[in-house]
C-alpha cells in the first residue's frame, strides 16, 4: 500500500526527506527504491479502513494503521472499544471471572470476538461493573495488561527481588490471586483479573475498602 508524499530534500547517495501529505508527518533519509512517482491519488474509505483496522492482531499493528491518514485513525477512534476488546481477548485471553473464555492467555478472533462483545456489555452497566477501573476504555486495559506482561516478563528473566514464583507447568499469569500475592492478597486490595495483579480500592471517606462480586459487595 502506497500514501502520498511530497520530497522536501534531496540528499547525497539518493536519500529523500519527504512530508506525507495526509499527516504531515516528516521522514528523513529515505531511499529511492522506496519511491514512486505518484499518480491520481486513491483516498481508502472509511468503511475499508474500519475492514483493514478489524484484521490488526495486536495493538501494535492498530496503533500503526491509525497513523497512516486521517480516516484510518478516524476510523480507529470511532470503534476503538470494539477493536481494543477484541484485541484484549486475543492476545491476553480471558479478562475476569465473568469472561467467557477460559483462562488467560491467547485466544483465536472465532473465540475472543463473542467473549469480547459480552465483557464489553458488563464494563459497560453501573450496575455489574461499579468500580471505575471496571469501566476503563478497552485500550487502556489493553496497555496496563501489556505493560504488566513485559514488566514481569523482564523480573522473571533478570531473576530481581519480588519477581512472582510459577509452580511447574503453569506460568504465574495462569495462578490465583491468593497465590501469587500470598499473605497480601487480602490486606486492603482486590485481585483485578484484568490487570494481573492487586490494587486497592479507596472506600471513600470511612476509609473502608469495597470488593464488588458479581452483584454482590463486601466492604472490609
Amino acid at each position: 500500500m502506497w500514501i502520498g508524499a511530497v520530497i522536501q530534500a534531496v540528499h547525497p547517495g539518493d536519500l529523500y526527506d519527504i512530508v506525507y501529505v495526509d499527516t504531515g508527518a516528516l521522514e528523513l533519509n529515505v531511499e529511492a527504491d522506496e519511491l514512486r512517482r505518484r499518480c491520481v491519488p486513491c483516498p481508502l474509505g472509511m468503511e475499508l479502513w474500519e475492514l483493514l483496522c478489524s484484521f490488526a492482531s495486536n495493538g501494535t499493528e492498530l496503533c500503526a494503521l491509525s497513523r497512516v491518514e486521517r480516516a484510518a485513525r478516524a476510523a480507529a477512534e470511532r470503534d476503538a472499544q470494539v477493536l481494543w476488546s477484541i484485541l484484549y481477548h486475543s492476545n491476553f485471553g480471558r479478562c475476569g471471572s465473568r469472561c467467557g473464555l477460559e483462562r488467560p492467555g491467547q485466544a483465536d478472533l472465532m473465540r475472543a470476538r463473542p467473549a469480547a462483545a459480552a465483557c464489553r456489555a458488563v464494563c459497560a452497566d453501573p450496575a455489574q461493573s461499579p468500580l471505575p477501573r471496571q469501566r476503563l476504555p478497552w485500550k487502556e486495559k489493553y496497555a496496563e495488561r501489556f505493560a504488566d506482561l513485559r514488566r514481569e516478563r523482564l523480573q522473571q528473566k533478570l531473576l530481581l527481588p519480588g519477581a512472582p514464583v510459577g509452580t511447574k507447568g503453569r506460568s504465574s499469569q495462569d495462578l490465583d490471586g491468593r497465590l501469587r500475592f500470598g499473605k497480601d492478597a487480602l490486606r486492603g486490595s482486590v485481585y483485578d483479573p484484568m490487570l494481573g495483579k492487586m490494587v486497592s480500592e479507596d472506600g471513600g471517606e470511612h476509609g473502608k475498602v469495597f470488593i464488588s462480586r458479581g452483584r454482590t459487595t463486601f466492604a472490609h
